[in-house]
């Protein structure tokens, strides 16, 4: 379950949506890799929230 929308996809069912490998994916999740602007559009698309919503400025 996604932990800032409630809304439940596996990390394999993102990856088939968005084209990507399935470690791909939880490597974003972890913050061990980069990825494009068009693969966060893609996630934020999916889960139907705004794109700014997968950034934490609190972090930095």
């Amino acid at each position: 379950m996604n932990e800032k929308t409630g809304k439940k996809i596996s990390q394999e069912e993102l990856a088939l949506r968005l084209g990507l490998a399935k470690n791909h994916i939880g490597l974003i999740e972890r913050g061990q890799t980069n990825t494009t602007v068009d693969v966060l559009y893609g996630i934020a698309k999916e889960f139907k929230i705004d794109i700014i919503s997968l950034f934490d400025f609190n972090e930095l």
